[in-house]
């Protein structure tokens, strides 16, 4: 939800680890389990969008993609009808600014952390997905 396992995993492909799926495994999800409160939520998961797209595509990647998000919100406000004007117009007032800032100062998340220096070299990881991530050699055998 928040592109935790998404950028996990692009941290480790990079680093020449594989991903295989275990079809025998199943994950349940249960909507808002991490949090009750609707606002923090909304904040912490636009707050994540923006860290995910600025970690992987850096400052141009997230303002084509804020620039995207504010034209079809706009849209939406403008077009989408009564019912879902107010959502789209919180957005995108949420979406002018920094989702990221915005989900900080109202205490959503704490301040961005420094570098993750992700999986380490020669362990083997599984994610609750069923995904197994695991080193390839570079030894030639």
């Amino acid at each position: 939800l928040y592109g935790e396992d998404e950028d996990w995993q692009r941290r480790a492909r990079r680093r020449g680890w594989s991903v295989h799926q275990c079809p025998a495994l199943t994950a349940e999800h249960l909507a808002g389990g991490s949090d009750r409160d609707p606002e923090r939520h909304r904040l912490r998961l636009h707050g994540a969008t923006e860290r995910f797209v600025r970690k992987w595509y850096g400052a141009a990647g997230w303002n084509v993609f804020r620039a995207g998000t504010v034209v079809g919100l706009a849209l939406r406000a403008g077009l989408g009808g009564a019912r879902r004007r107010p959502g789209a117009v919180a957005l995108l007032r949420l979406y002018l600014g920094s989702p990221d800032a915005a989900a900080v100062a109202a205490g959503a998340v704490p301040p961005q952390p420094g570098p993750d220096p992700g999986p380490k070299p020669g362990h083997s990881a599984r994610s609750r997905s069923g995904t197994r991530a695991t080193r390839r050699s570079t030894s030639g055998r």
